[in-house]
């Protein structure tokens, strides 16, 4: 039995559902791909974590370092076999999924690399076969790729981390050779159509974006002290508080199970909301991320993200400083804090380029799932929070000056 295979738009049938349906009832699973991106690795991760540790082979390529290492981490967790063929140039698309008794039992041949694009919405083509002549030939093939050692070679979290340093790289420069254009004065009511480069480059940065998402504030407790005018209230109370303020100055590393912190005693004593935020800062600067998280994991996201921030292109943090009550901004401004996220591919991006793909981002109607629910869970959450008021432009400040005093 044979059946083609695409990627139908109106239509139930894809690569994915294809794949996810070959691998439902196999006792063990080779792929051959050259390229894995995270996008569509979390489309076929929930079936491959439930197959046993050392049933999936994976051979894929680090040729063009379009491989995410990202995905290739979140593979070897799972305790899948990874190879990088290292020969000549590397392009199949290969699925072979095994029956109980050892044998292949079906097999896909098609066009489709391991991306949400290719799996779902690109156009592809391909063949699902059971003929037992061919699926015996495309093991052969398998086998003899993934186990000559002339060919390819295993990969273990080292390997992946050298990857990583290429294929950020790679990205920098894919990401600066892209022309991004804004919609023409034609189409500016249009719904604005998102370009394969600039999908691209998005899933680029969101490939190592960080969870939770920092913000770029103050906000990093539940939903009380979100501010520094109310945490510096609070302090000046201390310790008349309520047991939801004590469980919000813990989150931000003012009290403990003792009582108040070294940082909560100089915060009480703060003259005002400039020197409790410097305070904060340093303290945030200074913690390993093991003891931030003891209090809080969004303590990490915002150092992460904090940091990134002052790495940014000039023209962008300074528009981001001088522009934080602009409602006409205002997706402009969440994009950056957004992409202060993600993986340093962003740090290339001009200013003209994020006020092309901010519309776009924030409407978020065109873009993958992938990138869509992580802008879509920030947005629903401390994104859309705490822009009334300056709390960003003092804590980045005094975050710049206490990561430079870190320095010193």
């Amino acid at each position: 039995m044979n059946k083609w295979i695409t990627n139908e738009i109106n239509g139930n049938l894809s690569f994915c559902n294809c794949i996810l349906s070959i691998l439902k009832d196999a006792y063990r699973v080779d792929v051959a791909v050259s390229y894995v991106l995270l996008s569509g690795w979390e489309l076929l991760e929930p079936r491959l974590k439930s197959m046993p540790r050392g049933s999936v082979r994976l051979l894929i390529t680090d040729q063009l370092n379009i491989t995410q290492p990202e995905a290739l981490r979140r593979a070897l967790a799972l305790g899948i076999n990874l190879r990088n063929f290292d020969g000549r140039f590397y392009h199949p698309k290969t699925y072979i999924a095994y029956g109980k008794k050892g044998g292949p039992k079906i097999g896909i041949l098609g066009s489709a690399n391991i991306s949400e694009s290719g799996l779902t919405k690109s156009v592809e083509a391909g063949v699902m076969t059971k003929d037992k002549v061919l699926l015996n030939e495309m093991k052969l093939w398998f086998e003899g790729m993934f186990t000559d050692n002339t060919l390819s070679k295993k990969i273990n979290r080292k390997w992946i981390d050298k990857l990583e340093i290429e294929w950020l790289q790679a990205a920098k420069k894919r990401a600066k050779g892209v022309k991004l254009r804004a919609p023409s004065r034609k189409r500016k009511r249009a719904k604005r159509a998102v370009s394969l480069e600039e999908n691209e480059i998005l899933e680029d940065i969101f490939a190592t974006i960080r969870q939770p998402i920092g913000n770029l504030s103050f906000d990093q407790a539940a939903n009380n002290i979100r501010n520094l005018d109310r945490a510096h209230n609070v302090l000046k109370r201390f310790p008349r508080v309520n047991p939801k303020e004590k469980s919000e100055l813990h989150l931000l590393g003012f009290m403990n199970e003792d009582g108040l912190t070294e940082l909560g005693k100089n915060g009480k004593l703060a003259k005002n909301i400039q020197t409790l935020a410097l305070a904060w800062c340093k303290w945030v600067a200074n913690q390993t991320d093991d003891e931030l998280a003891k209090f809080n994991i969004r303590l990490i996201s915002f150092k992460n993200s904090a940091t990134q921030f002052w790495k940014l292109k000039p023209e962008v943090s300074n528009f981001f400083l001088d522009n934080l009550h602009s409602q006409n901004d205002k997706g402009l401004l969440q994009t950056i804090e957004l992409l202060c996220n993600g993986s340093k591919v962003s740090l290339g991006l001009s200013l003209a380029d994020l006020k092309v793909i901010a519309p776009k981002i924030i409407e978020g109607t065109q873009f993958s799932e992938f990138v869509g629910k992580r802008v879509q869970g920030y947005l629903n959450n401390k994104g859309s929070r705490s822009w009334s008021g300056d709390d960003r432009k003092i804590i980045l400040i005094a975050w710049k000056k206490a990561a430079s005093k870190k320095k010193n």
